[in-house]
């Protein structure tokens, strides 16, 4: 792969992966929506139904802060790392004004109080070390360099934690190491308060009452009060709950309530009045933003492995969760799973949650559930530091229908000199539409287990006998077969080792099936073993001499690249014909991650210099080179293609069936497409919706629009008519706006009269005119026959006369009577749906 071809030209696309939980989430004024800084943008959720309904699309870089204009509350302002404060129309999502400044904004304090052309901005200030960060707040007017003047210095801990403006506007507030440092704006003045001998991590201000209150790295939360006389006669009050630091505190709309978070999953309900407190438990993972609406029975909650969760009165409404971040638990990247594709929601598949495997839709960019894998609890440490040994998902596979799912989870000892791991099956339930557990093996292998691959589907086999292999660094690789329990007492199926294999006391360092999955391949160091899984039989030996470094990695090829096995090591990538057992080509490049597609022939294969290369097993040269990827890439895999993407832009031409996603080492989900389909989904995120009409329709709304859908369509007085004739009330009653409408008893003497007097007149002069009608015409008939019978008596016979007969007339009398019947229906039916209407107005 030395020599490169030119390719089309091709961009990289953030598919999913951007945190939701940098910045802390902000209510609008009407509590209706949550805005959420995500990346360069800023999402607006509904907090009815938990979508993302609108993007703010217009920053350049990271956006820092979103909160709503004081000055207008149908209007939402933005700062950005881009030195840009933006101001939005929430209604339609339009760009109004953009002011820009001559720094990186951290954050920004807004209030009804301050002047409407200037901005309290937060920017990086000089440290007195390298790597410490403070922060200074400064007053500035867009457009004028001289009017910046700073208010408040050496502003410490995270940015949009660390200041914080009153409820009256009448003061600004900030942390500035283990003191509060307090500025009033009529005085200009600022007084210096200490609370406590411990750094301080957030701050809130009281909505109505001049209380400030901070929490520190001990878990501590302090109150100030009666500060504005200075340090003497100011109060204090110390709460102590957490055992870790404070993450952040919020107060609720009308002060009586403080709510703090931290590494306990725990949101702690301080109530100010009554002096006590109450506690909303196990989350599921930490908390680092707490947000209140402005009606006070809402609450969102950001938890640290990219989750936000709205609560009303202390319970989840919804749940916004984006990529799992394993950062959470561990210093670097770790995704031990690796990503798998859902073969039956096409769902992209990871390492979730501590013990969970979490499915992610890639084109909606939202989470579509998590799987509970080892059924325990988060659990904080002693410290931040000392996280605690957890029962993790190490790896996980899927069946060709996706109907079986495989994972191992291991536990270490606190020495990592003892291993516990589970090797578990699971079944999908069509009923219950989730994966049921149905075997559990304890200590599958004396050692770790590195491999765990489910054996393709053959069309001569019978499918409901899957079959699976584990390889471990015990020296050993099992094979495991679905039959009858040998064990149990009563007849069932499960899980077993069918057979063991080993090669030479050699460790093992990869393994695979062969496409129509009549082989099992293992790698021993520069040997690749060549076995049949059912009999266990070694079929052949591939010995790797062009390389002395032993081979990492082993994939087959698929469809007529079948017989191609194509291995990699540090310092070559080498292809197999399987048929003449023989090397097809082999290209010296240092491949770390290699990729098969499953619904194409191509592989990929990123170097240790992250360059990317897309290429046939049949063929050394690449079909696609990229040299510029964005970030360090840690894994990724082909996901089926989009039957919309085709017609939306062009596509690579090696993207027909399937598109490349890369995962880099700040967890993004990085795609691989043209730059007229990066362009689309561009245009895309900048979608504008009215807001108003994205909010779910009421029972009432629901109820009209069936009424009106259903049916043919026909003037409303022409369907009044028919039901209930030409009752002026009842025309009325339906006709009239329900808000304006009396209760139903007042209306109920009058509805019922309106409904019998009317119908019943007109059903009995229908009666009257049908059975006139009948008279006439039999009348007639009589006179005809008596004719005929005087010039015809003795021809016509008893049985030829023309009067109708009983049968006949039972007849009529049937088809009337089912008329009426239907009529009946009608008029009923349309008297419940009236009354339905009118409860449910009345109840509102």
């Amino acid at each position: 792969m030395a020599a490169t071809i030119e390719s089309v030209a091709a961009s990289q696309l953030v598919s999913g992966g951007a945190s939701l939980v940098n910045k802390r989430p902000i209510f609008t004024n009407d509590s209706k929506y949550l805005l959420v800084c995500v990346g360069h943008l800023v999402r607006v959720y509904s907090v009815a139904t938990g979508r993302c309904v609108q993007n703010l699309v217009g920053h350049k870089d990271f956006v820092t802060s979103v909160t709503s204009n004081p000055h207008n509350k149908l209007q939402a302002v933005t700062c950005s790392l881009d030195g840009t404060v933006r101001h939005w129309d929430l209604i339609d999502g339009t760009l109004l004004k953009t002011f820009t400044f001559p720094w990186p904004i951290h954050n920004m304090l807004v209030h009804e109080a301050f002047p409407v052309n200037n901005y309290y901005l937060s920017k990086e200030s000089i440290a007195d070390t390298p790597q410490e960060v403070i922060y200074q707040l400064v007053k500035a007017v867009p457009g004028s360099v001289d009017s910046e003047e700073s208010i408040i210095y050496n502003l410490t801990g995270e940015p949009d934690k660390n200041m914080a403006v009153s409820g009256t506007g009448d003061f600004i507030a900030g942390i500035s190491g283990p003191k509060v440092v307090v500025y009033y704006n009529r005085t200009q003045t600022h007084v210096s308060l200490k609370a406590g001998a411990h750094p301080l991590t957030c701050i809130a201000c009281h909505p109505t009452k001049s209380i400030i209150a901070v929490g520190n790295e001990k878990g501590h939360i302090t109150t100030l009060m009666n500060f504005h006389r200075g340090q003497q006669d100011s109060a204090s009050n110390l709460e102590h709950w957490h055992a870790h630091r404070v993450e952040d505190l919020c107060f609720s709309a009308e002060g009586t309530f403080l709510f703090s978070v931290g590494h306990e999953c725990v949101l702690v309900d301080w109530n100010l009045e009554k002096g006590t407190n109450d506690f909303l438990p196990r989350l599921g993972a930490p908390i680092n933003h707490v947000s209140c609406s402005q009606s006070n029975d809402l609450k969102a909650v950001c938890l640290l492995d990219n989750a936000i969760l709205i609560l009303a009165k202390n319970k989840i409404q919804h749940t916004i969760q984006g990529i799992s971040r394993s950062r959470l638990y561990f210093s670097t990247t770790y995704m031990p799973c690796g990503i798998l594709i859902d073969p039956r929601t096409n769902a992209l598949v990871k390492n979730g949650r501590k013990g969970h495997l979490q499915f992610y839709s890639i084109d909606e960019d939202k989470s579509i559930y998590n799987v509970d894998i080892t059924g325990e609890n988060y659990v904080s440490g002693a410290s931040l530091k000392d996280i605690l040994k957890y029962t993790d998902v190490v790896k996980a596979a899927f069946s060709a229908k996706g109907d079986w799912m495989a994972t191992v989870e291991e536990r270490r000892s606190t020495d990592n000199s003892e291993l516990q791991s589970r090797l578990k099956f699971w079944v999908f339930n069509e009923q219950q539409q989730r994966f049921l557990l149905n075997t559990t093996v304890e200590s599958p292998h004396e050692a770790e287990i590195f491999v765990l691959k489910f054996q393709p589907s053959r069309e001569n086999t019978n499918s409901s006998n899957p079959m699976v292999a584990t390889v471990s660094h015990d020296k050993k690789f099992k094979i495991w077969v679905y039959g009858e329990n040998l064990t149990s007492y009563k007849k069932s199926k499960c899980w077993n080792c069918d057979c063991v294999g080993f090669y030479k006391d050699m460790k093992p360092s990869d393994g695979v099936f062969s496409a129509d999955g009549s082989l099992f391949m293992v790698s021993f160091n520069l040997t690749i073993t060549l076995w049949e899984p059912m009999t266990n039989a070694l079929r052949k030996t591939l010995c790797h001499t062009l390389s002395n470094q032993p081979i990492r990695e082993l994939e087959s090829g698929r469809g007529q690249s079948s017989h191609f096995l194509v291995s990699a090591t540090a310092d070559r990538v080498t292809v197999w014909n399987l048929l003449s057992c023989q090397v097809v080509w082999s290209v010296k490049i240092s491949c770390k991650l290699l990729i098969s597609d499953p619904y194409s022939e191509l592989m990929a294969c990123v170097d240790s210099s992250n360059t990317l290369f897309v290429f046939h097993p049949a063929k050394a040269e690449p079909a696609f080179t990229m040299n510029d990827l964005q970030s360090k890439v840690i894994n990724g895999l082909f996901a089926p293609c989009k039957k919309t993407v085709q017609s939306e832009g062009a596509i690579l031409p090696w993207q027909k069936h399937s598109r490349l996603f890369l995962v880099t080492e700040d967890e993004d989900l990085v795609a691989i497409v043209t730059k007229e389909e990066a362009a689309v989904q561009s245009s895309k995120d900048k979608f504008q919706s009215n807001l108003e009409e994205s909010l779910p329709r009421t029972p009432f709304a629901e109820f009209i629009q069936q009424q009106l859908s259903s049916g043919t369509k026909r003037p409303k007085s022409e369907q009044l008519t028919k039901h209930v004739g030409d009752s002026t009330l009842v025309k009325e009653m339906v006709l009239t706006p329900p808000y304006i409408l009396p209760s139903v008893r007042a209306l109920s003497t009058g509805f019922f009269k309106s409904l019998l007097h009317p119908a019943g007149n007109q059903r009995n002069s229908e009666d009257d005119e049908t059975d006139s009608e009948d008279d006439q015409d039999m009348q007639d008939k009589s006179d005809d026959s008596e004719s005929e019978m005087e010039v015809t008596r003795d021809e016509v016979k008893p049985s030829d006369t023309s009067s109708p007969s009983i049968p006949q007339r039972k007849e009529v009398q049937e088809s009337e009577l089912s008329q009426l019947a239907e009529t009946s229906k009608e008029k009923l039916s349309f008297l419940e749906t009236t009354f339905t209407k009118l409860s449910v107005v009345d109840s509102r």
